[in-house]
């Protein structure tokens, strides 16, 4: 995985353009956009980054081969329905 498979602003996440499995957000992350990662539904797990403090709504719904996701220490709310129909989570 490569950091040019990030789109990244003002360390907000604003898409993923990767089509890797398994993920691993770079650190300097401190929010995501809650579409950043709908262009890769296939994702099995995902690393989320340590300076993250919410998770949005939604924002997993309907990712069918995510297995597994790392949430860091950090995060305080994790949003309704994040994971909704997350069939092998």
């Amino acid at each position: 995985m490569d950091n040019q498979d990030f789109i990244i602003k003002n360390d907000i996440l604003l898409l993923y353009l990767g089509a890797e499995q398994d993920v691993v957000v770079p650190d300097n992350v401190i929010k995501i956009d809650k579409n950043a990662f709908k262009q890769n539904k296939n994702i099995k797990s995902v690393r989320l980054p340590s300076k993250l403090k919410k998770i949005p709504p939604f924002f997993f719904k309907g990712f069918k081969a995510l297995e597994e996701v790392f949430i860091p220490e950090g995060v305080i709310q994790i949003g309704s329905n994040a994971f909704c129909d997350c069939e092998n989570l």
